[in-house]
């Protein structure tokens, strides 16, 4: 006889996920897969696929959606599973046929999983679609910083206007003004467009001490150059030095 799983099993494993006992939860829905009639629960099998991807076992998690998906439909937690797992594996196209159900269906998409929809989009190149679901992000939410910020980035790839990416730039920073990396791109991109003053007024606020990026730090020393500030220069010029030590 198959082993009954209610919704109250459903979440007590759910639960152990919360919790960050994820071996726990991957040995409760393998137990439940090894009673009879249960390895052809789609529904049983899904939950089987995320347990082992939120515990890392990525290959075996695989496996058991794609398993899941000849069984049943999957739901939308588990295509975007199913799409990470694939980009994981290099296989994009696969990647690319989860993640367009998934904008296909976008009204049904619980609005948690939009973000993360939108970044694996920019991971397969799916630029513009990227950006439509950002832009259904900040429908439901317009003080979400993150979403306003990717949307940002998606239009810069886009071809977008500067003044237009410059404009939701300042909206994400305006929103989160401690984001020392919205701070930094939005001066980069000031500073791109012209506008030194304002780039310059960023960049002096900005620490250099965490920045990885020599090209950010050759477009910084290069304002504090223009204006003088060779105290910041000789800074960016010495973090400068010490990537190009710590690479050799």
């Amino acid at each position: 006889m198959a082993m009954n799983f209610d919704s109250t099993w459903v979440q007590s494993v759910r639960t152990l996920l919360q919790q960050g006992h994820f071996a726990e939860a991957v040995a409760h829905t393998g137990r439940a897969l090894r009673s009879p009639g249960n390895d052809t629960n789609g529904r049983l099998v899904q939950l089987h696929g995320l347990t082992l991807y939120v515990h890392g076992e990525h290959e075996a998690a695989r496996d058991a959606l794609e398993s899941a998906l000849l069984l049943s439909p999957l739901t939308a937690e588990s295509l975007l599973a199913l799409a990470d797992l694939y980009i994981k594996n290099s296989q994009q196209k696969d990647a690319c046929v989860s993640l367009n159900i998934l904008v296909e269906d976008i009204d049904t998409v619980p609005t948690e999983l939009l973000p993360r929809i939108a970044g694996l989009l920019g991971k397969v190149g799916e630029i513009r679609k990227a950006l439509f679901v950002c832009y259904r992000v900040v429908d439901n939410d317009p003080d979400c910083d993150e979403a306003i910020f990717a949307a940002a980035h998606y239009m810069r790839k886009l071809g977008y206007a500067p003044n237009a990416v410059i404009c939701m730039m300042r909206r994400a920073v305006s929103l989160a003004p401690d984001n020392c990396n919205y701070r930094r791109s939005l001066a980069a991109a000031l500073s791109i467009n012209g506008e030194i003053e304002a780039a310059y007024s960023l960049f002096t606020s900005i620490s250099t001490d965490n920045i990885c990026c020599k090209n950010c730090l050759k477009l910084m020393a290069n304002v504090f150059e223009q204006f003088g500030d060779s105290e910041r220069l000789a800074e960016c010029q010495g973090r400068l030095f010490e990537i190009d030590s710590g690479a050799s």
